[in-house]
């Protein structure tokens, strides 16, 4: 007759203890978290890089249009002058159509004259369309040095000017304006004086 009691050899494993199971998930949250912060920095330098590319394209502007105002200025104008570069991102450069998109919407600048301290069509404004929120500061932070005034538009939201005309970059206000909503749009303004 078989005996009803099996010793601890005799039975077999079947699963994980509570110990091993837990230092599953604690490596699989060292992971996530290692992933998830390596996602926040690469966003950012996206916008870092987007943000230099319009403090370039601003810069030209300022420099390569000669008229005493930018009431004429547009994005075909920009194009056409070089401002935009030669990238993936111009389209239908040197015709009457040219235009320029966002590396991280992939949606076209909006250029249009400016008014600043109190003059008429005496700045240019470059907006981009809708880019992530992981972006936004990054962005922001690169046009800080090329622009007279920034504003961070939340998706649905009302606008928030972070940096203002003569003033300096509120870091405060970015970081709740970029994190209002999952995407942003952001107006920097800039002028030759």
């Amino acid at each position: 007759m078989k005996s009803l009691h099996k010793t601890a050899r005799q039975i077999k494993q079947k699963g994980l203890t509570l110990i091993e199971m837990m230092i599953v998930i604690a490596i699989a949250s060292v992971l996530f978290l290692v992933v998830a912060f390596g996602y926040t920095i690469w966003k950012k330098s996206q916008g870092t890089s987007e943000g230099r590319f319009v403090s370039l394209a601003m810069s030209c502007a300022m420099t390569s249009i000669n008229a005493p105002n930018f009431s004429a200025t547009t994005i075909t104008t920009l194009v056409n002058k070089d401002c935009f570069g030669d990238g993936s991102n111009v389209i239908d450069k040197g015709t009457a159509t040219g235009t320029a998109n966002s590396k991280l919407s992939n949606a076209a600048y909006v250029v249009a004259a400016a008014n600043l301290s109190g003059g008429t069509a005496n700045g240019l404004s470059i907006t981009t369309g809708p880019i992530s929120k992981r972006s936004c500061g990054g962005m922001v932070e690169a046009l800080d040095e090329a622009s007279s005034e920034i504003i961070v538009t939340p998706t649905g939201g009302s606008a928030s000017t972070v940096k203002p005309q003569g003033g300096r970059l509120d870091d405060d206000l970015l970081g709740l304006a970029c994190n209002a909503a999952n995407t942003v749009s952001i107006l920097a303004a800039g002028s030759r004086s």
